[in-house]
């Protein structure tokens, strides 16, 4: 049995010395995927980049199972509407902090940023998954409407880049964006179960491609059911929060369209005392734990010669296998 969660030989965040490092580990990720009865990947992207990859290797060995959530391991939800007028915005995580000029001045320089993607080099751009587009974005909210600088706070909290507080400062916008240390797991969770609206940035695919990564953030929004501001283009992450009822999709690096999505989120906030949202519940439920590791199982019991597996939580678009 082979799982993989991130794409291994294809990754970006995966740095080579060289392409000859790169080969001879994609040579060793082929060895341990043709000997392995079943191969689970947890995103589509990932398999349908796996499958031309290795086509050698044939269908039936291959499952998508993404990640989930466990419900035991968060706050319970709170359905109660705001009095404030303040629309306070979280993230929790790291945040890297790379604008595009710097990432292609290391391309050019083919130092840091340097991708050794043998089949799919320049297809992903990780530049959107920072804070700088939505600080970008922020600082021309403040310029369109101005009453909102008393009326939007952003806490982004744990390994955040310097950079990003640099921009920040640099934009005259420190007074609303907040930066905040590292924070145990749990206490990170009850604040971004606190928020009116959770904020995900994710790297962008270009050339047509969709990038091969759901963040486990992503899952936690789920499990959370909040209101989420999505920068991101097509991906699997999108689709899956579109369809949970919960993305409010805006382009990654449109710094005005990342303005008028706020200013139009502030103006629901301050009508209704919240940012109304839709989960759709036998969709989420499709992402507990407890299911995956039903599906996990009965992948085993398949391998093994038992019978043909019946997908309990099956996500996405994809049907089990392929």
């Amino acid at each position: 049995m082979a799982d993989l969660r991130d794409p291994f030989s294809f990754g970006y965040m995966w740095r080579w010395p060289s392409p000859l490092h790169h080969r001879a580990m994609q040579r060793l990720e082929g060895w341990a995927l043709r000997g392995a009865d079943r191969i689970i990947v947890n995103t589509p992207t990932a398999l349908a980049t796996y499958r031309r990859l290795y086509s050698d290797i044939s269908g039936e060995r291959w499952w998508v199972l993404p990640n989930g959530f466990d419900p035991d391991d968060f706050p319970e939800r709170s359905q109660e509407k705001r009095s404030s007028e303040r629309l306070t915005i979280v993230y929790t995580g790291s945040l890297a902090g790379y604008t595009p000029e710097e990432i292609e001045a290391a391309r050019r320089k083919g130092r840091k940023g340097a991708r050794f993607l043998s089949f799919q080099s320049g297809t992903c751009d990780p530049t959107t998954r920072s804070g700088y587009f939505l600080l970008q974005g922020v600082a021309r909210a403040l310029e369109a409407e101005p009453a909102l600088r008393r009326m939007l706070r952003i806490d982004l909290i744990g390994k955040i880049d310097p950079r990003n507080e640099r921009l920040a400062r640099s934009l005259g916008i420190e007074d609303v964006v907040s930066f905040h240390a590292p924070i145990p797991h749990d206490e990170a969770l009850r604040r971004a179960a606190a928020a009116d609206l959770l904020f995900l940035p994710l790297e962008q695919g270009v050339a047509g491609e969709r990038t091969p990564y759901i963040p486990g953030k992503a899952y936690e929004y789920l499990a959370m059911r909040k209101p989420v501001l999505l920068l991101a283009g097509d991906s699997d992450t999108r689709e899956i929060l579109e369809r949970a009822g919960l993305a409010f999709p805006t382009p990654p690096d449109d710094p005005e369209a990342i303005a008028a999505r706020i200013v139009e989120l502030h103006r629901t906030f301050r009508q209704v005392g919240t940012i109304p949202v839709s989960p759709d519940e036998a969709y989420i439920e499709r992402f507990r734990a407890d299911r995956q590791a039903e599906t996990f199982c009965a992948i085993l019991r398949e391998a093994e010669g038992g019978e043909a597996v019946e997908f309990p939580a099956t996500p996405v678009t994809l049907e089990g296998k392929k």
